[in-house]
């Protein structure tokens, strides 16, 4: 196993991760950005309907990063849901040395041919709905993809309506500055929210489910599905609400969104 110093540099990793791809994974598997599969490749329904997102592309955005893949090395326990054909979950395990006891798995309605019974522990169910019951709790639960994916027909992304007042709302939020915004202020756009943008109740729920299955100082790592700037804002405002202490860790990208329990 090639032990990860958690302060190497995310160009490193990412230069680390495609070259243990190719050490490990056949040449079909060979991928470094989107892709999908050609008429010969479609081992399953999946592959007639959705591109996939390969690891390298989590290494080089920073949505796997130094600290983390330490973390796992040192026993950490990860939950991925949404795991697709399983290319990121596959090189963490086989590139990177992962136990794959470490690493669950979950999908819905079926896993990919590519990654079922391999030898990940296996959940499937709908995040939108009723969540599995867990052994443990898990230090990362990742969302590569599936939450926006899982919530991509719900309807409106973005509120239209009191332009200044969710502008306001949405800077000061991005900003990290919470206590200058009054309770009225936080009422009336979270209210707002979930009248104009109704999916952003589903979505809060999710990660309601994601931090409750967390342990202290774990974090839920969403790739997209919580479209900035309004959704993180009353993201982070319903969890300030609702008492739930965590923190954001800093994202390369607008449409990530890391949540630290505390």
């Amino acid at each position: 196993m090639i032990k990860i110093n958690p302060e190497m540099k995310q160009e490193e990793l990412a230069t680390l991760a495609v070259k243990r791809m190719k050490e490990v994974f056949p040449q079909e598997d060979w991928h470094e950005s989107t892709y999908f599969r050609k008429d010969r490749e479609i081992r399953c329904q999946g592959d007639k309907d959705y591109f996939y997102f390969s690891a390298p592309l989590y290494f080089k955005d920073g949505f796997v990063d130094a600290q983390m893949l330490s973390r796992l090395q040192n026993g950490a326990r990860m939950l991925s849901i949404g795991v697709g054909e399983g290319h990121l979950e596959r090189l963490l395990a086989i590139g990177f040395g992962i136990p794959q006891k470490q690493i669950v798995i979950a999908d819905y309605p079926r896993f990919h041919p590519k990654i079922r019974g391999l030898g990940f522990p296996e959940y499937i169910f709908n995040m939108t709905k009723e969540w599995s019951k867990f052994d443990n709790k898990f230090d990362y639960i990742l969302f590569p993809e599936s939450l926006n994916i899982a919530t991509l027909n719900y309807g409106k992304e973005m509120c239209d309506r009191f332009f200044e007042d969710v502008k306001r709302t949405t800077k000061l939020c991005e900003e990290g500055r919470f206590d200058e915004l009054k309770k009225s202020e936080i009422n009336f756009f979270i209210g707002l929210m979930e009248q104009d943008v109704p999916v952003v109740k589903t979505r809060y729920q999710i990660v309601r489910n994601a931090l409750a299955n967390l342990n202290p100082d774990g974090e839920v790592r969403i790739s997209s599905g919580i479209k900035p700037p309004q959704q993180p804002a009353y993201i982070k405002l319903k969890l300030k609400q609702d008492g739930v202490k965590v923190s954001y860790p800093a994202v390369k990208y607008p449409n990530y969104m890391f949540i630290k329990k505390e």
